[in-house]
């Protein structure tokens, strides 16, 4: 009975240890022509990678084993590095080398983690991982071609900081709820982002892009936040359906083009300078902007669709025309201190509208227009520099103007619209000639 007993603890101590081997798994490594290939099995690999002082390369298995042993050292030169982890969860970490060619790693189904450090990549880089819940870390990796980085669908999560890339670069992380985080890094061509639908979050810090910098988010409540990043050519941003919150802080690029897409999104943006021009589209729903103390060196376009929005925008400067359109809905705009150089355009469109407009100034004249419903504007200290002309629309519309001019040459038109009860009231302004036509109660 009591050998009986022993024997079954020593058939499940078998089965155990068989089962701990199995998960681990080994790893094949060989030089092929100058290539350094790793090949993993089914199971779960783990493997630790470094170049010696000699310049070879050592593959050591931190869980499971290499060629069948604990290391692999290479004793021929490696140009190139091809890394296949196959399927489970594989972990591969390449920490240190000069590779004189490309860095290809690819991981399929699982949940997998790469880790490359201390890097430099003469030709390309490639990451390509399969469905599964990736993660991709990437420090200090200098790349002579491009980065190409792919981590396949799943809640995916990549951080980069110090990779440089001398070609067009890009990063996709498919579809999932993805994180996304880049910080002191450089690519002197172009970069794409395209993080796929999913309720995505991406923060690119002390970015530098010589070429075009485009952001996808697709499709999901995606957060994204830019802090210093610059860009000789264009930066596009596209965060796609859903209520997205947008946050940019020190933005430089040749021109920009932000769109949040359908839902209730927020936008938070500041110093932005732009040597071209500018574009904020916000889509239908309940949207927020604010943009302050910026530069923008061309046209300023900003369209809040329909909604019940609010914008904000504060002391930017626009050497271009400045159009603003806030679409259907009760919406609430506030602007001080917008400086235009050519004709600014502020069309309300339909709904109870509110604005307040102070301290501005436009070298070629105002344009606004309400539409229909029960409007409320303010306009104080206004500089309109040429024409000033204001149609509230139909509805009982109320419009302030205090301490504001316009070219003396030129007249002054007020438009109440026609409405029931239409209120203008004027203090202290400097205007030679002034029109005022379908208001029921002066002031």
């Amino acid at each position: 009975m009591v050998r009986r007993t022993a024997l079954r603890r020593s058939a499940r101590l078998i089965e155990q240890l068989e089962s701990r081997t199995l998960l681990a798994g080994d790893v094949l490594a060989a030089v092929v022509n100058g290539e350094l290939q790793i090949t993993g099995d089914n199971s779960a690999n783990s493997i630790h990678i470094t170049q010696l002082d000699s310049g070879a390369f050592r593959i050591a298995g931190v869980d499971g084993t290499v060629n069948g042993a604990t290391s692999f050292t290479t004793n021929v030169p490696v140009t190139n590095i091809a890394i296949d982890l196959g399927d489970a969860a594989d972990s591969v970490v390449l920490d240190g080398g000069d590779i004189s060619g490309g860095l290809t790693v690819n991981a399929s189904a699982g949940a997998d983690r790469i880790d490359l450090r201390n890097l430099t990549v003469g030709a390309g880089l490639n990451v390509n991982a399969d469905v599964g819940t990736q993660t991709l870390i990437v420090r200090n990796v200098d790349v002579g071609d491009a980065a190409q980085l792919s981590l396949g669908a799943g809640a995916d999560v990549a951080s980069i900081s110090g990779l440089s890339a001398a070609l067009d670069s890009t990063i996709d992380l498919a579809s999932g709820s993805d994180s996304l985080r880049i910080s002191g890094s450089n690519f002197a061509a172009s970069l794409t982002i395209d993080t796929g639908t999913g309720a995505d979050a991406v923060s690119l810090s002390d970015l530098d892009v010589g070429a075009n910098l485009a952001i996808d988010s697709g499709t999901g409540q995606d957060r994204l936040r830019l802090n210093d990043v610059s860009a000789t050519a264009a930066v596009n941003i596209n965060t796609g359906t859903a209520a997205d919150v947008v946050s940019i802080e020190k933005l430089t690029a040749a021109s920009a083009a932000i769109d949040l897409g359908a839902g209730s999104d927020r936008l938070v943006a500041s110093k932005l300078n732009v040597s071209g021009g500018a574009t904020i589209l916000a889509g239908d729903g309940s949207d927020t902007l604010h943009l302050e103390r910026s530069t923008i060196g061309g046209a300023l376009a900003v369209d809040l669709g329909a909604g019940t929005d609010r914008l904000g925008l504060d002391r930017t400067d626009v050497n271009g025309t400045a159009s603003i359109s806030a679409g259907a809905g009760a919406d609430v705009l506030t602007i001080d201190r917008l400086m235009a150089d050519l004709a600014t355009t502020i069309d309300l469109g339909d709904g109870n509208d509110r604005l307040t407009l102070s301290r501005s100034k436009t070298t070629t004249g105002l344009l606004l227009t309400a539409g229909s419903g029960d409007d409320l504007v303010s306009i104080e200290r206004l500089d309109a520099g040429a024409a000033l002309s204001v149609n509230l629309g139909v509805g009982n519309d109320r419009l302030l103007v205090s301490r504001s001019e316009a070219n003396a040459a030129v007249d002054a038109v007020f438009n109440g619209g026609g409405g029931a009860l239409d209120v203008l009231v004027r203090s202290r302004n400097s205007f030679a000639t002034n029109t005022v036509l379908d208001f029921d109660r002066l002031g």
